[in-house]
């Protein structure tokens, strides 16, 4: 826990991971992410989130391993959700930015199809913002999404 605290409340630990998850255009705004770096570094005043960030991580590792332990595919494991679901889809809206560095816009592409044929009945649309990337909502102009 000690060096988790210590790694997130590190001066340059936001700013370097906001930018490296925003697009070309957000990273030239050295303003606006600073901005955006203080807003999560607010997170760290809660007490107990370290704990939550590591079950987090440690959930994320498991399904990762599972996965390529038994390789089941992420198509299988979304269709077998969407079966189970208690509310049928009825719209569904992807968006994701074209220079996304941690989900590439491909897999946006191929969640759309897969949500598609998984739910035939369902209205699916994907939203590709040029020159953003993971966090499309905070870099910008969000006109494209509205």
């Amino acid at each position: 826990r000690i060096l988790v605290r210590r790694l997130v409340l590190a001066k340059d630990f936001w700013p370097r991971g906001l930018g490296a998850t925003y697009g070309e255009r957000a990273r030239q705004d050295t303003d606006q992410l600073n901005a955006y770096a203080k807003r999560y570094a607010r997170a760290a005043g809660v007490v107990g989130w370290e704990r939550g960030l590591l079950a987090f991580c440690a959930a994320r590792l498991e399904q990762v391993l599972n996965a390529l332990l038994t390789g089941d595919s992420i198509e299988a494991r979304l269709a077998r959700a969407l079966r189970s679901a208690y509310i049928p889809l009825d719209r569904v809206l992807v968006i994701n930015g074209e220079d996304d560095a941690l989900v590439p816009v491909a897999n946006a592409r191929r969640l759309v199809e897969n949500l598609r044929t998984s739910a035939p009945a369902a209205s699916v649309e994907l939203v590709e913002i040029a020159g953003a990337g993971h966090c499309p909502h905070e870099e910008g102009d969000v006109s494209e999404i509205v």
